[in-house]
C-alpha cells in the first residue's frame, strides 16, 4: 500500500516536470521528497514512466544526533553536527513569543525555537551556516515551501530541517494538518494522505518544494514492537 501511494507521488512528479524539461531543459522547479530508509530495492521496484534517473547522496555528518545531523547537512550543503529535538517546529502561534525572545527575530509560519542551541552545537573547525539552502533562495526572491510531517511520539518535522532559513524559519507550507489523518490500522494510527500531498507539492510556484513523506519514518520507529514476521506485512 505505501509503495502504491509513493509511486503515484513520484509519477506525478515526473508527469508534471516532463512538460517543463522537454520546452526547456533548466528545470523551472525543484521538488524534493525525503523518503525515510528508502533502498535501491524500493526504487528499483517503483513503475515510472519515461525517462527516469537514479542518484546516491551519501550524507556526511560531523556528529552528534545521527539523524539529524543526515537532514542538518543537506539544508546546510556542509557536515552539520546533530543535536536531539532538531526537527521539533512548532508553528508561529505556538511559539511565537519564545521564539521571539529567543532570537530577537520575527518569526516564519514555522519556527524552531531552539536554534541557539543547534547553532552552538556546531563546535567544528570549517564553516557550517546552517539553513543555507532556505536563506540562499529567501535572498535570491525565490519561493520555498515544506510539506508534511513524521510526527508520531514525538515531532518530527524533516522537511522543515532541510528547508529552514539561517534563524530556523520556514515561511511557507504546511507541515501537520491534512496531510496526516488518523487511521488504526498504521503505526501510531496515524497514515500519510499521499493524494493530498502530491496535489500541494505540485500546485504554485515556488522553486523548491520540500516533502517529507512520513509514513516511512514513522513505520521505522514502530518496528520494534512488530514480531518479526509482521514486520513485512504491516501497512
Amino acid at each position: 500500500m505505501i509503495r502504491q501511494a509513493l509511486a503515484l507521488l513520484l509519477v506525478m512528479a515526473c508527469l508534471w516536470a516532463a512538460p517543463a524539461a522537454a520546452a526547456n531543459p533548466r528545470a523551472q522547479r525543484v521538488i524534493l521528497v525525503l523518503w525515510h530508509g528508502l533502498t535501491w530495492a524500493d526504487a528499483a521496484g517503483l513503475e515510472l514512466q519515461g525517462a527516469v534517473a537514479w542518484g546516491l547522496l551519501n550524507t556526511r555528518t560531523g556528529g552528534g544526533e545521527s539523524l539529524t545531523a543526515a537532514y542538518l547537512s543537506v539544508g546546510a550543503g556542509a557536515r552539520a553536527v546533530g543535536w536531539p529535538g532538531a526537527a521539533a517546529f512548532l508553528s508561529r502561534e505556538a511559539a511565537e513569543y519564545s521564539y521571539r525572545l529567543h532570537t530577537g527575530q520575527d518569526p516564519g509560519s514555522y519556527v524552531q525555537p531552539h536554534i541557539a542551541l543547534i547553532q552552538e552545537a556546531q563546535a567544528v573547525n570549517y564553516r557550517v551556516e546552517l539553513g543555507a539552502l532556505g536563506t540562499a533562495l529567501a535572498e535570491a526572491g525565490e519561493g520555498l515551501k515544506v510539506l508534511g510531517s513524521s510526527a508520531a511520539d514525538d515531532e518530527y518535522h524533516w522537511a522543515a530541517l532541510v528547508g529552514m532559513d539561517r534563524w530556523g524559519r520556514i515561511w511557507s507550507g504546511e507541515l501537520n494538518g491534512p496531510f496526516t489523518v488518523s487511521d488504526p490500522r498504521y503505526p501510531f494510527g496515524l497514515r500519510t494522505d499521499y493524494t493530498l500531498l502530491a496535489q500541494e507539492a505540485l500546485e504554485g510556484t515556488e522553486r523548491l518544494v520540500v516533502v517529507d513523506l512520513g509514513d516511512p519514518f514513522r513505520f521505522d520507529r514502530y518496528q520494534r514492537l512488530l514480531l518479526p514476521g509482521q514486520r513485512e506485512v504491516a501497512p
